[in-house]
């Protein structure tokens, strides 16, 4: 029974330290964070009533966490660990690089849309980054290294065929090629072309108006196929 007292009374004072302790604060001058950290978004003006809401805001000193929201088509390729770019729309000349950190896989459905929560943790401090910005992410899902790559403009698909234009005796020759990855430039060429050749990636039609009916000709600017000797950062898809 003593013990059980005991604790009775242990218990009522922690509780009557922390009541003292919350009243202490409320009518102290003094303002103290719960956590070390720096002091930003100050709004404190001479005679504004003091509440727990308009003091200010602190930052943690830790990198900081972008929040994406990604598809159900997108959702699947992520993994934890995967390296991230990110660019901030109130920052468009800034890049900035993380990972992913964590992923929910259970979703949140808004207007009968589903999306998947992943947040990525920067890799740097940045006090450029401000809480509420904009962000766009590239996820880096794959690498492979050692590939042929050509100019994404350069292949063509159609009814799950691909195809590409190859420059022969100066004359654009269509050709059937096998396609690996592909980010936003490039795609990677696993058969049909060889290191060296020259594809079409694009057409130019200029007008002859040397007489007074006018006539149309092409001309095909084209660039060569190139191997990549480091890594080749396919799969990767914007938010």
């Amino acid at each position: 029974m003593a013990r059980d007292n005991a604790y009775d009374a242990t218990k009522s004072a922690t509780a009557n330290l922390t009541v003292a302790s919350h009243s202490l604060r409320l009518a102290s001058s003094v303002i103290t964070a719960p956590y070390s950290g720096k002091i930003d978004n100050l709004n404190l003006v001479e005679g504004l009533v003091m509440t727990e809401t308009n003091v200010a805001v602190v930052r943690l000193d830790t990198s900081p966490v972008a929040l994406v929201n990604l598809n159900e088509t997108d959702i699947s390729k992520i993994k934890i660990g995967q390296k991230v770019t990110l660019t901030a729309d109130g920052l468009p000349e800034k890049t900035f690089v993380g990972v992913v950190s964590t992923i929910d896989r259970v979703g949140l459905i808004t207007s009968n849309v589903v999306n998947y929560p992943v947040k990525v943790k920067l890799t740097n401090q940045t006090s450029e980054l401000l809480p509420n910005m904009s962000v766009s992410v590239e996820i880096m899902t794959n690498v492979k290294t050692d590939v042929l790559l050509v100019s994404l403009s350069a292949v063509q698909t159609a009814n799950n065929q691909s195809t590409a234009q190859v420059m022969k005796d100066g004359k654009p020759v269509t050709i059937t090629v096998e396609v690996g990855l592909s980010n936003d430039f490039q795609t990677e060429i696993i058969s049909g072309l060889s290191e060296g050749d020259e594809v079409v990636t694009s057409t130019v039609t200029t007008k002859n108006s040397s007489s007074s009916s006018s006539s149309s000709t092409s001309t095909s600017p084209f660039s060569g196929v190139s191997r990549s000797g480091g890594g080749f950062p396919g799969g990767g898809f914007r938010d």
